[in-house]
């Protein structure tokens, strides 16, 4: 289980693994996983964080407006939406 979702109880003591073989799986097994759209959506709807504490956004598109959309959450369980991501003046509901 791969600690970037906060699994601590299922680490390997440092030097099970050797680096190249970690680093080998974290690159070509664990990031397509954790990049996939299942992945990210479970883990936005669990406010699963990771290794560095930040919780995946999600991103999305309003059919009717034609609108990217981003929703983001804290550790805190606070949501919000982002509407037009790229331009500097989000507005956060």
């Amino acid at each position: 289980m791969p600690e970037s979702l906060r699994s601590i109880e299922h680490l390997l003591e440092p030097g099970v693994v050797c680096d190249g073989c970690n680093n080998y799986l974290a690159r070509e097994v664990e990031k397509p996983i954790l990049d996939s759209v299942y992945f990210k959506e479970r883990r936005f709807s669990v406010i699963v964080p990771s290794k560095r504490g930040r919780v995946i956004p999600l991103d999305g598109f309003h059919l009717q407006s034609g609108t990217r959309v981003q929703t983001g959450a804290d550790t805190g369980e606070d949501i919000g939406i982002r509407v037009h991501p790229d331009d500097p003046g989000w507005y956060v509901a």
